[in-house]
């Protein structure tokens, strides 16, 4: 498929902020992964890295690598070097599907980095909480 075009408008009155958070994966990850139909899960820790937010390259705990896409909400990443595993899920959730041929099953991610992935970082919960005078 090809890319579609697009076209929106924003209207804001008065003083209005406007803040888009972006989700950056460029971090390191465990994934705890299960083949469907059954209960036993593995996993297993990947670190993302890339020029910008919507690709690059991982390499995982087990020696393996690949490429990964982070395109319109979806995280997409493919081995290499590994068979045929290819992962797929929602961005936000870090979670999805994977399969290699006709194996096939579910995973979710777990952030092992100390810094969120969300940019800008959220603020504080203080950072607009009134000083009292005594500290004035």
């Amino acid at each position: 498929g090809g890319q579609e075009d697009a076209d929106s408008s924003l209207i804001i009155y008065k003083n209005t902020a406007l803040v888009a958070r972006l989700f950056d994966v460029r971090k390191t990850w465990k994934i705890t992964y299960a083949v469907t139909d059954s209960t036993t899960t593995n996993d297993f820790t990947i670190t993302f890295t890339g020029g910008d937010i919507l690709g690059g390259d991982f390499s995982d705990s087990r020696g393996h690598h690949g490429t990964w896409d982070a395109a319109s909400g979806v995280l997409t990443f493919t081995f290499s070097d590994f068979e045929s595993y290819k992962y797929t899920g929602a961005l936000l959730s870090m979670g999805g599907t994977w399969s290699n041929g006709a194996i096939t099953g579910t995973w979710s991610a777990s952030l092992l980095a100390v810094s969120p992935p969300w940019w800008p970082p959220m603020p504080s919960a203080t950072a607009n909480k009134p000083r009292s005078s005594a500290t004035r």
